[in-house]
């Protein structure tokens, strides 16, 4: 339990530094909206909330409410109720640091010694991650966060060319691994595991005891063979 809260709230600390705004709620918590990218909207209370078929109502057309344990129960059966859909499912994981990782082959694989801060580089980081993952990523966002103490963006290259990205956030002893993407032109060529070493070795100088993840269906293999341990499943729903 310790640990799915360890990753539950590296992930919602993560979100509150994108800026979400608050609808408060008479009876019982919030919910915490983003209005533009990444669109994620979450209820933050103890109970069920029977104003819940309200608050669904102002949320904006993208939104994207997901649905973890320990949620009340109410808010996925409301959620159902109003037609919305499961979009996609994640599985947290977590991976205990230090980590003994399986070798790599050598080849001609440079990467970056980042974090990245400039301009250029934020976005390029920009553009490969709305690539990867088919919507655009709010550069505004991503350039406050690059002057955050908590977060780290990294850039990975290959023969002088910026071909992947990804960003680690750090909550006490833990830090999260999140928008993990290739670009297109460059997946299928084993970039993603060399790239996931050189993030696990940075996650461990920079002193966390675990690292944590939301793996998509299609990064799920990469993380089991790389030794991360399934927690609990995400489910994700937007509007039909």
């Amino acid at each position: 339990m310790p640990m799915q809260h360890a990753n539950l709230n590296n992930l919602k600390n993560l979100w509150h530094s994108y800026g979400p705004t608050a609808i408060p709620s008479e009876s019982n918590g919030q919910i915490l909206v983003h209005n533009r990218w990444p669109y994620r909207c979450w209820f933050e209370a103890d109970g069920e909330n029977p104003n819940i078929a309200r608050l669904l109502q102002q949320l904006p057309t993208p939104a994207v409410v997901p649905v973890w344990p320990g949620m009340p129960a109410g808010i996925e059966a409301r959620l159902q109720q109003q037609r919305w859909h499961c979009a996609f499912e994640q599985t947290a994981m977590f991976l205990p640091l230090p980590a003994k990782l399986p070798g790599l082959d050598v080849c001609n694989h440079n990467f970056a010694s980042l974090p990245i801060h400039t301009p250029v580089d934020i976005n390029h980081w920009c553009a490969i991650g709305s690539e990867a993952f088919g919507y655009t990523i709010d550069t505004g966002i991503i350039s406050r966060l690059a002057n955050s103490h908590s977060t780290r963006l990294y850039l990975d290259y290959l023969n002088g060319l910026p071909v992947a990205c990804a960003l680690l956030h750090k909550t006490d002893n833990t830090i999260g691994l999140h928008q993990f993407g290739i670009a297109r032109n460059f997946q299928g060529l084993g970039l993603a595991r060399r790239f996931m070493h050189q993030l696990i070795r940075e996650a461990e100088s920079w002193q966390a005891k675990q690292l944590v993840l939301q793996a998509s269906a299609a990064g799920l293999p990469l993380y089991t063979r790389l030794g991360f341990q399934p927690q609990f499943t995400i489910r994700n729903y937007q509007r039909l």
